[in-house]
């Protein structure tokens, strides 16, 4: 197995605690915080230090809380008590760190203590080399992972004289030494042994002597090969994971999701014999029919735009003096005497249809006295 180097937590001040810190737990003694309704704790926490970006319940019955600033974890982290019940508010071990690669051929002679103490200054409070193991031997890699206390990966690191980029960690899949599957480890299996060569229930690999098999996709290779399609599938979640988590320097806003494509190509496909056969369903139906244009509105709508045609035009033959003079005056009153025939034969029409529909005496008989 691969050494640990971790550094001494130092006391830290709480001010310098607060920059890089996020996640914290609530708890109370006696475990009363499973027994406060969730409308209470809101009430509570507010009162506190504010709302925080979110609150959520663990299995314990304590809180762990996201905050949105500094000055709201300080205010958290100085809390003494919660609805007068004593409170302890301690720092998340895991999510308040961020996991990073760092690739030097210069730093294969230097030991992890040594890249600690050199690199202690910007935030890294872990080192470990990833070695490989050949012939019974462990060979050691260029390649370190190293733990920051932030949730936020730097671009760089500085090594000495060397300027090193970080990349983010993406460890390896789960794989279960008893049932050679994915997901979990041999303590919590209740799988049955299985050969991680020939993927025969019942013996395991140390006196296998059959051809290789893999457990997880049947090929002509043993269970442990980086080659499997099962193992780089599993990688590539293990990458979305790393990526969604709040140590990731990437946002969710960097790649559009499949829903939001699907929208967007719908609201571009023309659909005009669809809506067309939609609308005569609509009107034999009648349950979605829109409500009718009545006759008066529907005069009045075409009136209005004949008036606003002829200030169109209007406006747009600009007329001198000279111009003016010219024009027939026989010409000029036709053209205007034309619209206001049209529109008050239909004004009447319509004055002459609301009376009779106001007035409540019977219609005229049309039998002749």
């Amino acid at each position: 197995m691969d050494n640990f180097v971790t550094r001494s937590t130092p006391a830290f001040n709480i001010d310098t605690l607060a920059q890089h810190v996020r996640f914290l737990i609530i708890s109370t003694p006696n475990n009363e915080l499973s027994k406060i309704s969730p409308f209470a704790i809101e009430k509570a926490l507010k009162g506190i230090g504010g709302c925080p970006k979110t609150v959520k319940r663990l299995k314990s019955g304590d809180l762990l809380i996201e905050t949105l600033s500094a000055t709201q974890t300080k205010s958290f982290l100085l809390a003494e008590k919660f609805l007068d019940h004593p409170v302890s508010v301690t720092v998340h071990r895991g999510l308040n760190s961020s996991r990073g690669v760092v690739s030097e051929n210069e730093l294969v002679g230097s030991s992890d203590t040594e890249i600690l103490e050199g690199l202690s200054s910007q935030g890294v409070i872990r080192v470990r080399r990833i070695n490989i193991k050949r012939d019974g031997k462990l060979i050691p890699t260029k390649h370190v992972i190293l733990t920051f206390n932030s949730t936020k990966l730097p671009a760089t690191i500085k090594a000495g004289f060397l300027s090193c980029p970080v990349k983010p960690y993406i460890p390896n899949p789960i794989r279960c030494f008893n049932c050679q599957r994915f997901g979990h480890s041999k303590a919590v299996c209740r799988g049955r042994l299985t050969c991680s060569k020939c993927s025969v229930i019942g013996h395991s690999a140390n006196d296998c002597t059959s051809d290789p098999k893999c457990r997880n996709c049947s090929q002509a290779h043993t269970a442990d090969s980086k080659l499997c399609p099962q193992f780089k599938t599993e990688k590539k979640i293990q990458e979305l994971r790393s990526c969604s988590k709040p140590s990731s320097s990437t946002t969710s806003n960097e790649q559009p999701s499949t829903s939001k494509v699907a929208s967007s190509v719908r609201s571009k496909t023309p659909c005009k014999s669809k809506n067309a056969d939609d609308s005569k369903q609509v009107k034999k139906d009648g349950k979605w029919e829109k409500v009718k244009e009545s006759k008066a509105a529907k005069r009045a709508r075409i009136l209005a735009e004949k008036r606003n045609q002829n200030s169109s035009l209007l406006n747009k033959q600009t007329l001198n003096k000279q111009d003016f003079l010219k024009v027939p005056k026989n010409v000029s009153m036709e053209n205007e005497s034309d619209p206001p025939l049209k529109v008050y034969t239909s004004d009447e029409d319509d004055l002459s249809e609301m009376s009779t529909s106001d007035t409540d005496a019977p219609p005229p008989s049309s039998k002749s006295s």
